[in-house]
Order: C-alpha cells, then structure tokens, then sequence
C-alpha cells in the first residue's frame, strides 16, 4: 500500500455519497490538491460562484493552519441530489 503524504483527505468515489462525480473507483483525494484562483472573497461573490459551479464546497486556508468550508447547502443549494450522469464538476 502506497502511503500518504501528512494532511487531510476526502474520500469520494463509487461506492461514496451516491459517487457524484461519477469515478469508476474509491479514492481519497488531498484537501487543497485543486486550488481555485477564480473565487470571489465576498459573501455574494462565494454565493454566486457555488451557484454557477456544481462542487460540495470551498475551502479556505489562511496560511497558518487555520481553514474554514463553506458548502452548497450553507446557501440552500443540493448537493449531489439529481446530478446527471454526464455532468461533473467544473
């Protein structure tokens, strides 16, 4: 077995929450491994931008171990509810 580098990790695949981004098999994924540059930093902007993108969540680091997500449904969006077949994340 492969071992991991030190950090936090999500497990999402096949057999996990319905498998919404619809992979093949079950993998653990290193938080912070898809930086997202296009975000607003305003509640709005944050609220547009998980409106306009079908993913879980953010999460933001500060730099200092400190992080904090917000989710779809912190705005009242679904999550993983009737994702079709051939969407997937942006």
């Amino acid at each position: 077995m492969k071992s991991l580098e030190n950090g936090t990790y999500e497990l999402i695949g096949k057999h996990i929450n319905g498998n919404p981004y619809h992979l093949e098999n079950d993998i653990l994924e290193k938080h912070g491994q898809r930086i997202l540059n296009d975000v607003p930093r305003t509640y709005e902007g944050i609220k547009e931008y998980l409106k306009d993108h079908y993913i879980e969540g953010i999460v933001f680091y500060r730099g200092n171990g400190q992080m904090c997500k917000i989710k779809r449904k912190d705005f009242g969006f679904e999550w993983n509810k009737n994702l079709p077949k051939n969407r997937t994340e942006k």
